[in-house]
């Protein structure tokens, strides 16, 4: 079995940004309209795309993160969604 690593998910996956920290993946797609998204289609749509890749995964977390615009900063400090997942 391949060994999955945020490389190989942000390459597969249609979002801005991948992290893991102590075993946890963290999934995020940045928004300045959110155009009729919220939390809960960006996480069915990372259970999708999850489920293409044929892996074994739990979700733990997911929601969205609003903050005023300041141009210039970083993804987890702006208006964002999240899925925060385990894979086995």
């Amino acid at each position: 079995m391949k060994k999955i690593t945020s490389n190989f998910l942000k390459e597969h996956m249609r979002v801005d940004s991948v992290s893991k920290r102590n075993g946890v993946f963290t999934v995020r797609k940045g928004f300045f309209y959110t155009h009729g998204g919220n939390a809960v289609k960006f996480k069915n749509r990372v259970v999708a795309e999850l489920e293409k890749l044929n892996l074994n995964f739990e979700v733990v977390d997911f929601g969205e993160n609003w903050a005023p615009f300041r141009g210039g900063a970083p993804l987890p400090q702006s208006s964002h969604w999240f899925v925060k997942f385990e894979v086995f």
